[in-house]
């Protein structure tokens, strides 16, 4: 019972549920600062010459999951 609240509460934050609009500029602000910084990583590895092959396996690897996991919530 507990556990179920604090998933349901977790999620309401997540969502920025019954929150003003402080907390959803909040939200905005970390989502926008974590796909900068993930950008940032994935240039500063193609950067890198020794680098350079795994980056781009990882990312390729990381789309292909992702279109995935797209394409099984859709479907």
């Amino acid at each position: 019972e507990q556990q179920g609240m604090f998933w349901g509460v977790m999620n309401d934050l997540h969502k920025g549920r019954n929150a003003g609009s402080s907390w959803k500029w909040l939200i905005d602000i970390a989502g926008l600062l974590l796909v900068v910084i993930s950008i940032s990583g994935l240039v500063m590895q193609l950067f890198l010459r020794k680098r350079r092959i795994a980056a781009l396996i990882v990312s390729g690897v990381g789309v292909v999951v992702v279109l995935i996991l797209i394409w099984i919530t859709l479907s």
